[in-house]
């Protein structure tokens, strides 16, 4: 990803909360601009996480920001920035334990379609829930510098 910060533009992906159930982040348009990204900020979960109660990272894609389809294997760049990996191999991110959340997780978008979203997915009886907060950035842009 770009690192130079007047060539990125960062904007919030959410209502940063507590959640039960499934986050939608807002969806990024990417005119202007070659590259997108999403960092999940997730929380210490109030839950305990396990194989049947987790939180998978996710990613869609859309032409005209209504007609959403799931991301395919190789259509991200899967960044846990804890565990320090980067992963082009894989579509998802599974959050299924105490020591996985706490983390921030970044979905790069490798796709050409014009707007990207993540979601944050909920699986299994969440009642405590987990704190997420979802970050969108647009860099690589056409015209630079973007202050």
């Amino acid at each position: 990803m770009n690192t130079f910060v007047e060539n990125v533009a960062l904007a919030n992906g959410n209502v940063n909360a507590v959640a039960t159930t499934t986050v939608t982040g807002t969806a990024i348009d990417k005119l202007g601009y070659n590259g997108c990204a999403s960092t999940i900020l997730v929380g210490n979960s109030g839950d305990t996480l396990s194989g049947s109660v987790y939180w998978t990272l996710s990613a869609e894609d859309s032409p005209d920001n209504s007609t959403w389809t799931a991301v395919a294997v190789g259509g991200l760049l899967v960044v846990d920035h804890v565990a320090g990996t980067k992963l082009k191999t894989v579509a998802t991110h599974v959050i299924n334990t105490l020591t996985g959340d706490s983390r921030p997780v970044t979905l790069e978008y490798l796709g050409d379609k014009r707007y990207f979203r993540v979601l944050a997915t909920a699986t299994g009886t969440h009642t405590n829930g987990t704190p997420i907060g979802i970050v969108n950035e647009r860099f690589d842009p056409h015209n630079a510098p973007v202050l």
